[in-house]
């Protein structure tokens, strides 16, 4: 099972209410096949961001019930089947 574009959105965009950074040349960015120090991310969110925004992700923003996400680094946040 893949994570799809239209989920791996969802997260992005629910990361972006958050914060109120839409559309901003500064907020988050939506990267497929992302390439960590350790492996390759179907799907995953980067930002150097406000201090600890990649655990706010991962606990207290809502994600879609058929993904969950975990943090890579402070700067980048992989996006996984449930």
């Amino acid at each position: 099972m893949n994570v799809s574009e239209k989920e791996a959105r969802q997260v992005f965009d629910n990361l972006c209410r958050h914060y109120d950074v839409a559309g901003s040349n500064y907020g988050p960015k939506l990267i497929q096949n992302y390439e960590s120090d350790y492996s390759t991310h179907e799907w995953a969110i980067v930002w150097e961001g406000p201090f600890e925004w990649d655990m706010e992700l991962c606990f207290k923003i809502p994600v879609p019930p058929t993904v969950f996400v975990e943090s890579i680094n402070h700067w980048s946040v992989a996006i996984y089947p449930r």
